[in-house]
């Protein structure tokens, strides 16, 4: 038995919460965005049991295991659908969700494998208080000619540092919705997008908009975009026309006319920093993009403004670090901006913050 990870890299991600008697209690979260089984002996094997366990040194501090039901369920569907995104036209499919091919050879939704038959189980979210582990176990028992067996593989497991000092992308106070850094929000799901970040102005007293009709109601439409830290544009994409319909993703994207970058992405720009980290910025408005491939841009230049272009509902930002620049086989990379203000949830009233410590966001590039 054969085990493969199918996602590019397995990184993990650490912060801190309050604790009730005073201090920080760490929090350690792990997307695995999927595990390949593969069976390599002539007689069928029957999968019993797939045990995945954190390990901190040598201890096992948590462990998540599918069996009986829930694993024939959780095969099943996670066989179907990859199958369904490897024959998806143009087959970005996969390397959205995994940033690497996975082949063309069909899964197996079934616990039952013959000689070459592979099968999956995606999207296992762990979660620990308290520990910061260092390695995944990942342990698969079957049958085979009537015998049990048993087959295992580790996976080290480590934290990513930014090579770079990063200031947040909008100048304005604003809201994150659908992004890491925390839980299981829905770019979690994606080894290419797991640690993007949806950003939308608001105003003064937490809102996003005044009359939710159109794009020009939403406070951020129109909002400069800034550079994070200083790159060299390397993508610059725009005359892609906003989506007028709040909230209604186009139903078709518009590959032939605008290529396969900016029928998902939109309006899009992505600048390549030292050290081989990369920004991107999707959904721009259109005709907002300022930088042209080729040029050089300074921390806190504009490059655009915010839009509702592309694979888009609503008026935002979409941005992401990644290790190259390809958004279809890049890797996801986690960041924390080195210019944001503490807002404590439970300690204060968003407007009284925002009032008392507007802007939340200090640009101010010479200070970073």
């Amino acid at each position: 038995m054969r085990i493969k990870l199918l996602g590019k890299s397995l990184i993990p991600y650490v912060y801190e919460i309050p604790y009730a008697h005073g201090g920080n209690l760490s929090v350690f979260e792990l997307m695995v965005h999927g595990l390949e089984f593969k069976s390599d002996t002539c007689d069928p094997v029957e999968l019993a049991r797939v045990t995945l366990t954190l390990l901190d040194g040598n201890e096992a501090v948590l462990s998540r295991i599918y069996e009986r039901a829930e694993l024939r369920c959780g095969i099943d569907e996670a066989a179907t659908f990859i199958n369904r995104i490897i024959n998806t036209p143009y087959a970005f499919g996969p390397g959205l969700l995994f940033s690497r091919s996975i082949g063309k050879r069909q899964f197996v939704p079934s616990t039952v494998l013959r000689k070459r038959d592979r099968t999956a189980i995606v999207m296992t979210f762990l979660s620990v208080v308290g520990r910061q582990p260092n390695k995944l176990t990942v342990t698969v028992d079957y049958m085979s000619g009537g015998k049990g067996a048993s087959a295992s593989r580790t996976f080290l497991l480590k934290q990513y540092h930014c090579k770079n000092k990063y200031i947040f992308p909008v100048r304005v106070a604003s809201k994150c919705t659908d992004s890491f850094p925390t839980g299981r929000g829905v770019h979690r799901w994606l080894t290419s997008q797991e640690f993007a970040f949806d950003i939308s102005p608001m105003n003064a007293r937490g809102k996003l908009y005044s009359k939710f009709k159109s794009n020009r109601d939403y406070y951020g439409f129109h909002a400069d975009v800034i550079a994070p830290a200083r790159g060299k544009v390397v993508l610059a994409r725009d005359g892609m026309p906003d989506n007028e319909k709040l909230h209604q993703v186009p139903e078709k994207l518009e590959i032939e006319r605008y290529g396969l970058t900016q029928a998902c992405a939109g309006n899009v720009v992505i600048l390549k920093h030292r050290f081989n980290e990369y920004s991107l910025f999707a959904h721009c408005a259109c005709g907002s993009v300022k930088v042209k491939e080729g040029e050089t841009v300074a921390q806190g230049q504009t490059v655009a403004r915010i839009g509702n272009s592309g694979h888009s509902g609503a008026p935002h930002v979409h941005y992401q670090l990644m290790d190259g620049e390809d958004w279809f086989r890049s890797r996801s990379l986690p960041l924390r901006f080195t210019n944001i203000g503490d807002y404590q949830q439970f300690q204060m009233p968003l407007d009284a913050f925002l009032a008392a410590c507007n802007p939340l966001v200090s640009v101010n590039p010479e200070s970073v």
